[in-house]
């Protein structure tokens, strides 16, 4: 028959092989992650998150996409083509407000001819048909109604004669936005319109002297190669300088656009990147002798951007797909959805923005802001290029599931969803750690603690334990046990010392026969599982039955199984950074007086949690059972004829005697965990061995 030992032996023997393959790095049999689907919309193609996702998963697209992104791609080459330098784009953008100012400049002056109308009952039209006859320039009516009369003197400029008959008559001013000298006037707000401001000659003037200042200053900004260098500091410096707020703000607005514009150039090689690497990606090689295997794309026009969805296969190949779903949902962000669907905005360039942010104040000096709209350079845009998004709640969205088979997890979500699925999968799916869990389970009498120290003080040669050493006195064997009380009268103490000293003091108790071991199992388990342990003593019993028919009794006898078990469940949660054993400890024993059906019964029962460092041991102590014994030396008659209770308190008068003794004993539970690892696995069986 193969001994412990060999058995044990033979196992270490046979984890160096598995060792080795634990510590290997061998190439998984399935691809750790695999796309199955993807959906996508009309503008998926220019949303550089999702190409950027497809080329990190290196998919294979099919060749109505790859013609789609060469297409884009030489969209993006022909502009870049013609894109301008911001120098190039300042110049002609200042000289446009140039051109303006000097146009609003023109229409100053002739705001400023002075005039004196004399008016009797003239009906408005015709009023306003004197006023631009004047000052030779355009105005045109918009307001519904009958033209009201005017009666009275107005004295002044042309600018002021208009503006204080269009306050009297709650008329709104502005300035054409496509005819030169030409005034609109409503009698409602024109939101597309820019409102007439009538100040003097002198601020369009002031306008005009900025805008060379402009010319002269804020170009050197921007060299022939079109960096950009300290554009913050000195456009601080030109705000000092400038006199009016509407050139300031038309600065402000330059530099702005240029920014944005940097930033989407930068946006726009990147996503050329992208694509680049998906139509090489996607392009088989003669030499390609594999499957070439095409993503399976599904176009729906009414995905958004940001609403792509993925359906994506990751292998597990350390712990069951099963138990990896369960720690991934557990995590809160996935309890309730991404329900962020994303709008898209047109693309912000320099050609979009030139417009609305080099338009003059309204506040400014002049009759009219200055825009350079005309004169705005065309910023290289592609067709790929990505617009801004804002995003807003939707009850339409897109949400993350997960599915399980043999092999691993099959999520689908969006993009953000399952990146972060991946990632989760690749920090959770490592080895499962396993501990081994060694527990001594000892009846041991009262006082044991003191009865070892008695014998450690007196022995001086190993007499138990190995030979030829001092044995180590209790305190010693428990050293620096910190003590402390829970419920049930059960202490707690740590820091036993090693596998070595836990024998030595269970060999120490048993040959001082201070107590016994009732058990003790050593049970490996996985992390977060149960291990059970169950001895079962069991004892058959008869019972009879007596039944009386036609006054004949008959006697049946059946066997009764009594068990007497002791069962220890154990609960390990391994935390991964320090291997700490957070330890669900569950002992119940039920023990018997005698074999007999009618025997009194005890049970004991320990149930706790324990936080165990690497390398400590716990005791568990103080369930006491005491039992009581009654011995008497009395006449040999009485004895042979089981008198002996009966006349026991008469024993002493007929010669003989009586003695009551009292006994207690004490359950304790050493625990010993280890976590299993790569690096102490042979340790591990070399303790078992030992």
């Amino acid at each position: 028959m193969t001994s412990k030992k060999d058995a044990l032996e033979k196992i270490q023997a046979d984890s160096k092989d598995s060792m080795e393959t634990f510590n290997s790095n061998l190439p998984p049999t399935a691809p750790k992650v695999d796309i199955i689907q993807i959906n996508y919309g009309a503008d998926s193609l220019k949303n550089i998150d999702f190409l950027s996702f497809l080329a990190g998963a290196k998919v294979k697209l099919s060749s109505v996409i790859i013609e789609n992104l060469k297409t884009q791609e030489n969209q993006y080459l022909n502009a870049l083509k013609k894109e301008k330098s911001p120098q190039v784009f300042l110049t002609e953008a200042i000289a446009a407000a140039k051109i303006t100012a000097d146009k609003d400049i023109q229409l100053a002056k002739k705001l400023n001819t002075t005039m004196t109308l004399n008016l009797s009952g003239i009906n408005l039209s015709q009023v306003l048909e004197q006023i631009a006859k004047r000052g030779k320039i355009e105005i045109k009516s918009n307001f519904n109604g009958p033209s009201p009369q005017l009666q009275g003197v107005y004295k002044g400029t042309v600018g002021s004669v208009l503006q204080t008959i269009a306050g009297e008559n709650k008329l709104l001013v502005y300035k054409s936005a496509s005819l030169e000298d030409t005034l609109e006037i409503y009698s409602i707000a024109n939101n597309t319109l820019t409102p007439m401001n009538f100040d003097g000659i002198d601020s369009a003037l002031d306008v005009q002297k900025d805008l060379i200042i402009l010319s002269q200053k804020y170009l050197e900004i921007f060299p022939n190669d079109g960096a950009q260098s300290n554009v913050s500091d000195q456009q601080l410096d030109a705000s000092a300088e400038l006199k009016t707020q509407s050139v300031t703000s038309f600065l402000e607005g330059l530099i702005n656009q240029i920014q944005i514009s940097v930033i989407e150039k930068e946006r726009n090689k990147a996503l050329s990147d992208v694509r680049k690497v998906l139509i090489q990606e996607s392009t088989p090689s003669k030499d390609v002798t594999e499957n070439f295997k095409i993503a399976n794309a599904v176009y729906k026009p009414t995905t958004k951007e940001g609403e792509e969805l993925i359906i994506e296969k990751f292998s597990v190949y350390n712990q069951s797909p099963e138990d990896l779903k369960k720690i991934i949902t557990g995590y809160s962000i996935f309890s309730k959805g991404n329900c962020a669907v994303i709008e898209a905005k047109p693309a912000v360039t320099l050609t979009t923005l030139a417009t609305a942010a080099t338009t003059l104040a309204t506040t400014a000096a002049t009759p009219a802001a200055a825009t350079p709209a005309a004169a705005t350079p065309a910023a290289a845009t592609p067709a790929a290029a990505t617009p801004a998004a804002v995003v807003t709640e939707s009850a339409t969205c897109v949400k993350l599931t997960l599915d399980t088979d043999a092999t691993g997890i099959i999520a689908s979500g969006s993009i953000n969803d399952i990146k972060l699925v991946a990632k989760l999968i690749d920090e959770q799916d490592s080895a499962v750690k396993q501990a081994l869990l060694e527990v001594y389970i000892l009846e041991v009498n009262s006082g044991w603690a003191s009865s070892l120290e008695g014998i450690g003080r007196r022995t001086t040669n190993g007499a138990v334990g190995t030979g030829g050493t001092a044995l180590s006195p209790a305190t010693t064997i428990l050293r620096g046990a910190q003590t402390s009380s829970i419920t049930g009268g059960l202490s707690i103490a740590t820091a036993l010392g090693a596998k070595n000293d836990i024998v030595a003091l269970i060999n120490m108790l048993e040959t001082n026969s201070l107590g016994k071991t009732i058990s003790k199992p050593s049970i490996i388990v996985n992390d977060g599982a149960t291990g059970v342990v169950n001895k079962q003593r069991t004892v058959q019993t008869t019972d009879s039955t007596t039944t009386v028919s036609n006054g004949i009794s008959t006697i049946a006898t059946t066997l009764r199984a009594i068990s007497s078990p002791l069962v220890v469940n154990l609960t390990p949660k391994i935390n991964k950074h320090n291997d700490n054993i957070d330890l669900a400890f569950d002992f119940n024993q039920t023990t018997r007086d005698s074999d007999l059906a009618t025997a009194p019964t005890s049970t004991n029962s320990i149930k706790t949690s324990l936080l165990i460092e690497p390398g400590k041991v716990v005791v568990l102590a103080g369930l006491k059972i005491e039992t009581e014994t009654a011995s008497s030396d009395a006449l040999p008659f009485l004895a042979k004829a089981g008198l002996e209770p009966i006349f026991g308190p008469l024993i002493a008068l007929l010669g003989g005697k009586q003695a009551f003794t009292k006994s207690s004993t004490e359950l304790l539970v050493i625990i010993n965990p280890t976590v299993i690892t790569t690096r102490n696995i042979a340790r591990t069986f070399d303790k078992a061995i030992k």
